[in-house]
C-alpha cells in the first residue's frame, strides 16, 4: 500500500512539474518561432512595398537589423523575368526559376522552399505581372531549430532530475506514514495476541459453568450469553490478526511470511466450490462453476485460498434462497487470470459499494450483525488485502439486472510444470 502511494506522489510530483517545464519551453519555442517569423514578414512586405525603381544598391535598415538578404523579382504571368532589383542574393538561376515557378503556382501568395532555405512573398501587380520579394531564411529558421533540440535536450534532463528529487521526496513524505502504519499494526498484533489468553479463560470457564448440573436454567442463559460474546470476541481477534498480516504483505511482502510457490488455481477453486456447496444447499441455491483448467498463479497456498473461500462465503451468505452463485476462473491478457464469483440477491446499493471493501464497514439494510448472517466487516477487506499483497487487484460490481459480482485478477505463474 506505502509502495503504490509513493509511486503516485512520484508520477503526481513529476507528471506536474513535467506539464510546467513543457508549458515553459513550448511558450519560449513558439515565442521565439514568432519573432523570426516576424523579423521575415517584415523584411518581404518591405520588399514588396519598395518599388524595384527605387530598391537601393545595398541593405535596407528592416534588412540590415534581421540580417537577411533580399532580392525582388518582376515577372509576367507566364514567368518570364522582366525586372529584378539591385539587392544581392546568392541564389542560382535555376533555383530562381523554381521559386518563381512555385510563387505562380500558390494562390496564397507565400511560402518557404526548405530545400533552397529561401522564404517569398508575392503580389499580382495592376499590370498582371507579378511582384515576388525571397529572402534567405534558412539561417534563421535552421538556428531556431538548434534552438529547439536544446531546448528539448534540457527539458529531459530537467525531467530526470525531477523525477530522481520526487523519489527522494517520496520517502521522505512518506516516512511519517509508514512510521504510524507499522504502529499501529504492531498495536492491532499486540493487542490481538493479549486478548487470545483472557477470552480462551472466559470461553473455558463458561464451558465448565455450562456443565454443572447446580446452575439454574435462569443462571445458564447468562452464562450462555457470555459464552456467546466471548467466541464472538474471539472470531474477531482472529480477522485481527489475518487483517495485520495482510498489512504487512502490503507494506513489504519481503517481511511476510508467503511461502510463495505455483498453485493449481483452477483445481483450489473447484475444490472451494464443493466445500461450500453444502452452505449454499442450506439456502436452497446451487453453485454453477465455469473454470478452465490448467490457470496457475503463483502466491502462498494458504492466503489464496483464504481469499477464495471469503469469496464464496459472501455470495453465499448474501443470495436468494433458491438462486444459482456463479464462479467463473479465466486466463486474461498481460499474463493474469481473473476468478469471479457472482450471486442474486440484495443489490449493493452505490454509496455502499465505494466502500465495500473498508475495514468495520457494513451497510446498514443488509450486512448488519443483528438482522444478516454478516460477520465484522473485515472479510472483504482482508481479502482485498491478500490480493494486493500477491500483485493482484479486486472489485466489485452490483446491480439489480446482474446481480453482485466480486471479481478479483492475480498474476499468471510463469512456472507451469
Amino acid at each position: 500500500m506505502l509502495k503504490l502511494l509513493k509511486r503516485k506522489f512520484i508520477i503526481f510530483v513529476t507528471g506536474l512539474v513535467s506539464l510546467v517545464l513543457l508549458g515553459v519551453v513550448a511558450s519560449s519555442l513558439w515565442s521565439s518561432y514568432l519573432s523570426v517569423q516576424s523579423s521575415i514578414d517584415s523584411v518581404l512586405e518591405e520588399g514588396l512595398e519598395t518599388p524595384l525603381t527605387e530598391a537601393p544598391a545595398g541593405r535596407s535598415k528592416s534588412q540590415s537589423n534581421s540580417g537577411l538578404f533580399v532580392v525582388t523579382v518582376e515577372t509576367s504571368s507566364s514567368g518570364i523575368v522582366l525586372a529584378t532589383s539591385n539587392a544581392s542574393l546568392s541564389t542560382k538561376l535555376h533555383d530562381l526559376d523554381q521559386i518563381i515557378a512555385e510563387s505562380l503556382d500558390v494562390e496564397k501568395g507565400r511560402g518557404y522552399a526548405s530545400d533552397l532555405g529561401i522564404a517569398w512573398k508575392s503580389r499580382k501587380l495592376q499590370s498582371g505581372n507579378v511582384l515576388i520579394t525571397m529572402v534567405n531564411a534558412g539561417d534563421l529558421y535552421q538556428s531556431w531549430e538548434r534552438q529547439s533540440i536544446r531546448s528539448i535536450a534540457s527539458f529531459i534532463i530537467a525531467l530526470a532530475a525531477v523525477a530522481i528529487i520526487s523519489v527522494y521526496l517520496a520517502d521522505w513524505a512518506t516516512a511519517p506514514i509508514e512510521e504510524a502504519f507499522q504502529k499501529q499494526q504492531r498495536f492491532v498484533g499486540d493487542a490481538s495476541h493479549e486478548l487470545k489468553t483472557p477470552l480462551a479463560v472466559i470461553l473455558a470457564n463458561g464451558e465448565i459453568l455450562m456443565r454443572s448440573h447446580e446452575l439454574s436454567a435462569k443462571d445458564r442463559r447468562w452464562v450462555k450469553s457470555i459464552s456467546d460474546e466471548a467466541e464472538h470476541m474471539k472470531n474477531l481477534v482472529g480477522e485481527l490478526l489475518q487483517l495485520a498480516r495482510t498489512d504487512e504483505g502490503m507494506v513489504d511482502s519481503s517481511s511476510f511470511a508467503f511461502r510463495m510457490e505455483s498453485i493449481d488455481f483452477s483445481d483450489m477453486v473447484e475444490s472451494a466450490s464443493l466445500e461450500f456447496d453444502a452452505l449454499a444447499f442450506e439456502r436452497s441455491c446451487t453453485i454453477e462453476t465455469e473454470l478452465q483448467e490448467g490457470v496457475h498463479v503463483n502466491g502462498d497456498r494458504e492466503w489464496v485460498d483464504r481469499l477464495v473461500k471469503i469469496l464464496m462465503d459472501n455470495a453465499c451468505k448474501y443470495a436468494y434462497d433458491g438462486s444459482q452463485i456463479t464462479v467463473r476462473l479465466t486466463p486474461e491478457k498481460r499474463k493474469s487470470v481473473r476468478l469471479s464469483v457472482t450471486n442474486r440477491g440484495e443489490p449493493i446499493a452505490p454509496e455502499d459499494l465505494k466502500h465495500i471493501f473498508d475495514r468495520f464497514y457494513r451497510s446498514d439494510n443488509s450486512r448488519s450483525r443483528t438482522d444478516s448472517p454478516g460477520g465484522f466487516g473485515l472479510g472483504l477487506a482482508i481479502a482485498r488485502g491478500i490480493a494486493e499483497a500477491h500483485g493482484g487487484t479486486i472489485s466489485a460490481t452490483s446491480t439489480t439486472e446482474e446481480g453482485t459480482t466480486f471479481s478479483v485478477t492475480l498474476p499468471a505463474s510463469l512456472n507451469v510444470t
